[in-house]
């Protein structure tokens, strides 16, 4: 799968006017791809909503693109409430089965790390041996590698019921003998953000 991720940062007090203005767009919208998931930042970089649709491959994906470029409407009327926006494209792992629309949080974390080049492969080899056991105590919605802009990135997100419960399974799983994944010798850089729910995200 691949997945296209698009990061806005709203004006201050702009995100639930946002939500208002997609929330009727969005069938039109999925016409042409499912949206995975869609999300506000809560902890971390704050002011940011997070969308992101699910392609089958390239092609579905150009197809997309090229249906909304063609004229098609998305985001109406919403520019007066963006600062900035950016898009990302990421692969899924192929050891992680993608994540059905349902119940699995409320609270999502989305960490992103960075690796010295040429180490991706080692990583992912060490991750589709932790990630079996790591699952059995919270759901791995999304595990992604970069695919294009900013490259040797990996981008997992996880689901909790609270901020309680994540602190406990983290301490929990640092009782797995392989977690967390032995890959710190090739990380650079780490990101952490915690995520709630839009109100019409698949994923709540």
């Amino acid at each position: 799968m691949l997945y296209e991720v698009w990061t806005a940062t709203v004006v201050p007090g702009g995100r639930n006017t946002l939500f208002d203005r997609v929330g009727p767009a969005l069938g039109d919208r999925e016409s042409m791809s499912s949206l995975f998931g869609a999300w506000y930042s809560e902890i971390g970089a704050l002011n940011e909503v997070v969308h992101v649709w699910a392609h089958t491959d390239l092609a579905h994906l150009v197809r997309a693109q090229t249906t909304l470029h063609g004229g098609r409407k998305w985001l109406p009327q919403v520019h007066d409430l963006i600062v900035t926006e950016r898009v990302e494209y990421w692969t899924g792992a192929e050891f992680v089965k993608p994540t059905p629309p349902g119940a699995h949080g409320p609270v999502y974390e989305m960490r992103t790390y960075a690796f010295r080049p040429g180490t991706m492969p080692k990583v992912l080899d060490v991750w589709a041996a932790a990630v079996p056991e790591r699952i059995q105590l919270s759901p791995l919605v999304a595990l992604w590698c970069s695919e294009v802009g900013q490259l040797n990135r990996l981008r997992h997100i996880w689901a909790y019921a609270s901020l309680d419960e994540r602190r406990r399974i983290r301490d929990q799983a640092l009782g797995q003998p392989n977690w967390p994944p032995m890959t710190r010798e090739w990380r650079v850089h780490e990101e952490s953000q915690i995520l709630l729910p839009a109100p019409y995200s698949p994923l709540t």
